[in-house]
């Protein structure tokens, strides 16, 4: 079965203390919390970097994202969670390792035109994201994250947003209708005088418009949870968070904002229907 849409928006990484096993000039491991694309946190080397998240009292994670980062298809993350403080190093209560992205499948590969190593997020033209979703929720106090891209042409590991925490999903999927996702774009094409078409490339954005409906109260709830921080605070939104293609996977996972207020109506007894408007931090 198809995961449904999921939200991460209680991020326990801005809680956390962050140390970065190594760290480039002033590109430090805090730059990790901050919502602007171009705050990174940059390392040194492209194999076995890792941040630690370190809290003073338990966190429930089930979900380890990260935006805007230049990681490749064939870059691996490993993520390990520890109950108690004491826990660290030897025995974490988890240990899992994903594939943030992936390589273009040789069924595709076009020889002379593709790149070998093409990843999803090339294919979907956007920052390759990292979503790692657990196979549980765990209540830690320490969270270490290694990230690994030895055949990074740029030599080092570059993130600008961490994110992690629980996430809610509905019960029931986005509408049948669908959603909306495109960018909203800020440059605008002008004529010269001389005919010619000239842009002045000022930046573009995701936008994503979805209609959850049917919610019952549970689902309700959850969301009510998310909407009730307001609009502008940040969200981790994947509508397709099991996806195996992995440009779609990519396209549709982001680092987000509520930028409108939701309405919940009430179509049906004990049934909810939200429309929500996504866009992009950054």
């Amino acid at each position: 079965m198809t995961a449904n849409i999921r939200f991460v928006f209680n991020n326990a990484a801005d809680r956390a203390t962050i140390t970065a096993s190594t760290t480039s000039g002033s590109l430090v491991a805090a730059n990790l919390k901050l919502d602007e694309r171009a705050a990174v946190w940059r390392s040194t080397a492209n194999t076995a970097q890792t941040l630690l998240l370190e809290w003073t009292a338990a966190e429930n994670i089930g979900a380890v994202c990260m935006a805007w980062t230049n990681l490749t298809a064939l870059a691996t993350v490993n993520v390990k969670g520890y109950t108690l403080a004491g826990d660290y190093p030897a025995t974490p209560a988890f240990n899992e390792t994903f594939s943030p992205d992936s390589a273009l499948a040789l069924g595709e590969f076009v020889f002379g035109v593709d790149p070998l190593v093409e990843s999803g997020a090339q294919r979907a033209r956007v920052a390759s994201q990292v979503q790692c979703w657990l196979s549980a929720v765990f209540s830690v106090r320490k969270l270490l994250i290694t990230i690994t891209d030895a055949t990074n042409a740029l030599a080092y590991i570059e993130a600008s947003r961490l994110v992690a925490g629980a996430y809610i999903t509905p019960v029931r999927n986005v509408a049948q209708g669908g959603f909306l996702i495109g960018w909203a774009e800020q440059s605008k094409p002008q004529r010269a005088e001389s005919r010619d078409l000239r842009t002045e490339s000022l930046g573009r954005w995701r936008k994503l418009q979805i209609n959850l409906y049917r919610l019952e109260a549970v689902s309700r709830n959850a969301v009510l949870a998310m909407v009730a921080n307001g609009v502008g605070r940040g969200v981790w939104v994947s509508v397709f968070p099991d996806s195996t293609e992995a440009s779609t996977k990519q396209v549709h996972g982001f680092w987000a904002a509520l930028t409108e207020g939701a309405e919940l109506s009430y179509p049906e007894m004990d049934i909810w229907s939200a429309p929500l408007t996504f866009e992009e931090m950054g």
